[in-house]
């Protein structure tokens, strides 16, 4: 049942997950663009920026998503299809990771290959980061 309300708010809420994605994209690209070394130390504060930008566009659209959907208690129960809150709370908590830390995850491996590191150091930051990112936001 989860995948269902989850595919829902996808589609109800796919603005939000667009601005994250363009933020994320736009993060990656500056950091193609500085280089290792980054090069202009200005883009280094425009990257800092773009981040934070990515974390309250994130933070907000999972605010958004967890609202729009009521829990239902015993009083209206008969007003809304009755689903489970277990159900509820998976599908709020999976679109929270699909926001947040599937494109960081995605996003930073890529940045990392393209700098030359192995694959399963790689993966490690590209982990480590994303699970921090979804933990802060």
């Amino acid at each position: 049942m989860w995948l269902h309300i989850l595919k829902k708010d996808l589609k109800l809420h796919w603005p939000y997950v667009a601005a994250v994605l363009a933020l994320k994209v736009a993060a990656v690209w500056m950091i193609q663009k500085m280089g290792i070394f980054a090069e202009p130390p200005q883009w280094l504060l425009l990257h800092a920026f773009i981040d934070l930008a990515f974390a309250v566009v994130a933070g907000f659209a999972i605010i958004v998503v967890v609202q729009s959907d009521p829990v239902v208690s015993n009083n209206d129960d008969w007003l809304i299809r009755p689903i489970r809150r277990s159900d509820l709370a998976l599908d709020k908590i999976a679109f929270a990771a699909l926001v947040t830390l599937l494109p960081t995850f995605v996003f930073d491996l890529g940045v990392g290959l393209m700098h030359g590191l192995d694959a399963l150091p790689a993966i490690g930051a590209s982990a480590y980061t994303a699970l921090v990112i979804f933990i802060g936001v």
